[in-house]
């Protein structure tokens, strides 16, 4: 005689499941214990104003922040033990950006300022290599938004509040503009490929326009 085998119902197939997922989640939710919490190991005090960016020295336990302060933007350097290693002083505002260069050797810092948005380049030990400066020696308009260093590092990409970005060749100490946004727009980030070859920066006319290393060394090579 063969015996009838008694099907699981859906209702209790679905039961079934949900204990199952109870279960494997560690019983979080079926005893009322939340994920796990992780104290902080080291808190870094000493910035004036809100903490707008940070950046890590490359193959470093070297931290750079920047303040967000109306009055007097800061740049920081830490160790991980919490020592302040270097103050970088001397900005009107907020710094909007920080970025190193891929060789760890240059720290680019992009700020607002009453007299004038800039980017200051500084070294590792907190010393100032330049501030960079367009046509006429006028500081670029350039508000910082978004600064990124090509894999190569011999190009700064610099986004701006002013209606266009900018290309700065470190090496050679030139300037390109790229075109091609809205009139009125502000390119908010830009950012290299890996292997350097595109250029990509995105503007608030919702647009993301992309360059190629090679259109860009043949603008260079025209002026």
């Amino acid at each position: 005689m063969v015996k009838k085998v008694k099907l699981v119902s859906p209702l209790g197939l679905l039961i079934l499941l949900i204990i199952t997922a109870l279960a494997l989640m560690g019983g979080w939710l079926l005893f009322g214990q939340g994920p796990p919490t992780l104290e902080t190991s080291l808190v870094l005090k000493g910035q004036i104003g809100t903490v707008s960016e940070l950046a890590w020295l490359p193959n470093s336990k070297i931290l750079a922040t920047g303040s967000y302060q109306v009055s007097d933007g800061i740049v920081r350097l830490w160790n991980t033990q919490g020592q302040t290693l270097a103050t970088l002083s001397g900005y009107q505002c907020c710094i909007e950006s920080l970025d190193w260069s891929p060789d760890g050797k240059i720290l680019a810092a992009g700020s607002r300022g009453s007299n004038g948005d800039s980017v200051q380049l500084w070294d590792a030990n907190g010393k100032m290599l330049a501030t960079l400066k367009g046509h006429e020696d006028n500081l670029l308009e350039l508000g910082g938004f978004g600064i990124d260093w090509s894999p190569d590092g011999k190009m700064l990409a610099i986004g701006s509040h002013h209606k266009k970005a900018r290309l700065w060749l470190w090496q050679i100490n030139r300037e390109v503009d790229l075109t091609g946004f809205a009139s009125d727009s502000s390119i908010l980030s830009v950012k290299w490929s890996p292997d350097g070859e595109f250029l990509a920066a995105g503007s608030d006319d919702k647009t993301v326009r992309l360059w190629q290393l090679k259109d860009i060394k043949t603008a260079i090579a025209k002026n």
